[in-house]
């Protein structure tokens, strides 16, 4: 499911957005700190501050259904990955590093385009992350225009 196309778009600096259901059935979105790709590319992880999107997090357990919405801020070139929580934990050295390192692009590109730091600081933060896996089901294009909402792979990646 996720090609060398997806892989590569990943790899480029991206807005990453998750959104569940709350115990009340409404939806709840997290901002993301980057999205990780495993070896054989499932699951995927992303990394969400407990702090800043309680809510979100709290809504978060193992098969619960999740979608996972990547978009590129220069273009609004956007996939949205939909599928199942595997797991929710605290992230590895490793991905508190990925983490990092994210805010770290994500900072330097959005700055590049425009908007003051104070404006994309409010969002993007390294603290209180955990790591959220995720079994991707079905990818979707979501780039605004005639073909938004087209499924474009289905099945485990």
């Amino acid at each position: 499911m996720i090609d060398p196309r997806l892989q590569a778009f990943l790899a480029n600096p991206v807005m990453v957005v998750a959104s569940v259901r709350d115990s009340q059935g409404h939806a709840a979105i997290a901002r993301c700190m980057g999205v990780r790709l495993n070896a054989g590319h499932a699951p995927v992880e992303v990394f969400i501050s407990r702090t800043q999107w309680r809510r979100a997090v709290d809504a978060l357990a193992p098969g619960s259904l999740i979608a996972v919405t990547v978009c590129r801020p220069e273009s609004y070139e956007t996939y949205q990955m939909k599928g199942a929580v595997a797991a929710v934990a605290l992230p590895d050295a490793e991905g508190l590093a990925f983490a990092a390192d994210y805010c770290r692009r994500i900072t330097d590109h959005l700055l590049s385009l425009g908007p003051v730091l104070r404006q994309v600081r409010c969002w993007i933060t390294t603290q209180d992350l955990i790591c959220v896996r995720i079994r991707p089901e079905r990818l979707f294009n979501q780039t605004p225009g005639p073909n938004a909402g087209n499924l474009l792979a289905q099945g485990q990646a």
